[in-house]
């Protein structure tokens, strides 16, 4: 059976969110993927993957970032130093 790697976080976060004190809403947690999963036909994401690889890593943990709907919204499909700038500040 696979699981997907969505799914795993999800899951990781219901695990969590079931301690005292900690409360989680769906509608502001979301998976962002580092690794867009649709990048922009000048996107430097294309330079640095391939498409083999670039299916290969789009859905992998590795490439998920658990963030607040608003962070995710400011990502969108953004070269990695622009994705990190809206991450961070």
């Amino acid at each position: 059976m696979s699981v997907r790697p969505e799914t795993v976080l999800r899951w990781h976060r219901g695990f969590l969110t079931r301690r005292p004190g900690v409360t989680y809403d769906h509608k502001l947690i979301t998976v962002e993927h580092v690794l867009p999963q649709t990048p922009g036909q000048d996107s430097q994401w294309l330079g640095l993957f391939d498409d083999d690889q670039r299916a290969r890593w789009t859905h992998r943990i590795a490439n998920l970032v658990l963030l607040n709907h608003e962070k995710n919204s400011e990502a969108q499909n953004y070269d990695f130093e622009t994705k990190k700038q809206k991450y961070f500040t």
